[in-house]
């Protein structure tokens, strides 16, 4: 089990250092050797250089986000570290997570919040959940249960958190989804475990993704209401709430070419809370993105080839 991971672990690292990376209009990329001190050009929205950073040899490219005050938070997931930086790069705070070498049973996700960010960190199946402010203070932190950490989610009013995990007994897996409320009890347990997932703007329902199925849940009836499953070779790629409805995209397993990753089909469907098909739509032109845009009267689907309407 330890080769596999490690194997993992080594492929994500090289797609990180062999791609640009683009997060919240925010463009990051490293150039240089990896076994040499690289530069760390930041953009944003395609305007002129924000500051550029050094980074060490052998340090990986980080996931940079711009938090509400303006500054902006560095997390290295393969090194266990977060830098927190002002808009002119002066360091302002940086918090070290794991207590072992990398490489290990080690995880770490992220989700930005209006005064900060929250954060879990999973190192040999131990887990924890952090609330740091916007300059990188801890303000809270609490355990939660054992596993190989799959998902993580907090919702927009902070009143809700998602975790979910993996483990295996005597070759069996055993999976598991936990919803916290604001008081951080448990309220909901699944037998699943999702990749993805999203509470709606009422935080009364979750839409849970892995990649195997797209899971709507009644967080108030501790319910599954619906399931839709995927078939043989596809993928899920995006799902989001529509005002009570829900929209999501799946394609055909990807196949790398020239460097890029291109999906030959996929397909847009749109159901009910009810689970009542409500729109559906083949892609039939091979892509390399997608991207849901949220409009004033529909949301439009990007592809690198086409945009759809979804009405």
């Amino acid at each position: 089990m330890k080769f596999k991971i490690r194997t993992i672990l080594v492929f994500l690292f090289c797609v990180i250092e062999l791609f640009a990376q683009e997060n919240n209009n925010l463009f990051v990329e490293a150039i240089g050797e990896y076994n040499q001190q690289r530069k760390l050009v930041i953009k944003q929205n395609g305007k002129p250089l924000i500051f550029e950073k050094v980074l060490a040899p052998y340090t990986s490219v980080p996931d940079v986000s711009k938090l509400s005050n303006g500054n902006l938070a560095f997390v290295y997931g393969i090194e266990g570290i977060i830098e927190f930086c002002d808009k002119n790069g002066n360091l302002l705070s940086t918090q070290y997570f794991y207590k072992r070498p990398p490489y290990e049973e080690q995880a770490l996700k992220h989700i930005i919040i209006n005064n900060g960010l929250y954060l879990v960190i999973s190192e040999n199946r131990k887990n924890n959940i952090y609330y740091l402010d916007n300059e990188g203070t801890i303000k809270n932190s609490f355990e939660v249960p054992y596993g190989l950490l799959s998902g993580f989610t907090v919702s927009k009013k902070e009143n809700h958190i998602a975790y979910s995990t993996n483990n295996w007994d005597e070759d069996n897996l055993k999976s598991s989804t936990y919803i916290y409320n604001k008081n951080l009890e448990i309220i909901s347990q699944y037998n699943f475990a999702f990749e993805k997932g999203d509470f709606n703007e009422t935080e009364n329902l979750f839409l849970a993704q892995n990649k195997f199925q797209i899971y709507l849940i009644s967080v108030k009836a501790n319910d599954i209401i619906w399931k839709e499953n995927l078939e043989t070779e596809e993928v899920f790629l995006k799902g989001f709430f529509d005002n009570n409805e829900v929209i999501f995209i799946k394609a055909e397993t990807p196949i790398f070419i020239e460097k890029k990753w291109q999906y030959n089909k996929g397909e847009i469907l749109k159901k009910s809370i009810n689970g009542k098909l409500l729109f559906e739509r083949k892609i039939t032109e091979p892509f390399e993105s997608i991207e849901l845009v949220k409009t004033e009267k529909n949301v439009l689907v990007k592809t690198s080839k086409e945009v759809i309407r979804i009405d």
